[in-house]
């Protein structure tokens, strides 16, 4: 009893756990969880080294009951993936999305790897696991997000401009969306159909010429709203584009254009013959 007041240790070994995990506590209690690194030690203790013990070795039914109350991930593989979820959540929250760069390192964790990681085992992944990447917005097939974010820019662009007719070496946010544009013409044929669907929705130019015509329609359009009528000088510039020779052009077309085309000119009050305006 003396030396039970005194303090005594009795069995060395229970006293050296309970130490690490007093330590173990602490170290939640500053940071939030138990995802301590290897080479960490608190108040010159190596707790990062007795996190992995713990891992390594069987523990009693009681300790593994206080590492559970703690919130400590006995699993390594586990706790590896919960590691990365966090690192992950972390760039989230400063960056507003799941787009990590394959050589990405967060902290010194090779965050983008992990990434990678995840969507190979899409297939194998627990339910739980899916769910809680997809809660954070999770991108799983990185070609679709690309697309969808490049449609999105177009649809932008379509608002605001009236028309899908991007130039080859236009860039919108900082993104060559000319070069989008082109790409999804010259793969056309082999495009899903739903994506054929919902850029034919947009307005979009699938053939070159067509592409040509239609901004020469456009800025006839906006040289119309402006001016009040078609009879463009020859010379004539719309923001750089000959916008005069085009109309020569289709008054020298008149006979071969389609009587879609020739409708549209018509609707816009087109003077097909300057001699008689």
């Amino acid at each position: 009893r003396k030396l039970d007041d005194l303090g005594f240790i009795w069995n060395l070994l229970d006293a050296s756990w309970q130490e690490g995990f007093d330590y173990l506590r602490m170290y939640k209690d500053r940071e939030g969880h138990c995802r301590v690194p290897i080479k960490h030690t608190e108040n010159h203790y190596p707790l990062g080294q007795w996190v992995a013990t713990q891992r390594s070795r069987a523990g009693s039914p009681e300790r593994h009951k206080q590492l559970d109350r703690l919130g400590f991930i006995l699993d390594p593989l586990e706790a590896d993936w919960e590691d990365g979820l966090n690192f992950l959540k972390s760039y989230k929250n400063r960056e507003g999305h799941c787009r990590v760069p394959q050589r990405h390192k967060e902290d010194g964790y090779r965050l983008g790897q992990w990434v990678s990681v995840q969507r190979t085992k899409l297939n194998t992944l627990s339910e739980k696991k899916r769910r809680r990447l997809d809660d954070l917005g999770f991108i799983w097939n990185i070609l679709d997000a690309d697309w969808e974010e490049c449609f999105n820019l177009l649809n932008s662009y379509k608002d605001r401009e009236g028309h899908c007719l991007v130039p080859t070496t236009y860039r919108e946010n900082g993104f060559a969306l000319g070069r989008w544009v082109s790409q999804q013409r010259s793969e056309r044929k082999t495009l899903a159909a739903k994506r054929r669907q919902r850029l034919d929705d947009l307005g979009f130019v699938w053939n070159k010429l067509d592409n040509a015509w239609e901004l020469g329609l456009s800025h006839l359009t906006r040289y119309r709203d402006r001016v009040g009528h078609c009879r463009v000088p020859k010379n004539y510039r719309e923001d750089d584009y000959a916008l005069g020779q085009w109309v020569i052009n289709q008054r020298m077309r008149a006979s071969t254009l389609s009587s879609e085309r020739r409708r549209r000119l018509d609707e816009l009050g087109f003077v097909w013959d300057t001699r008689h305006s």
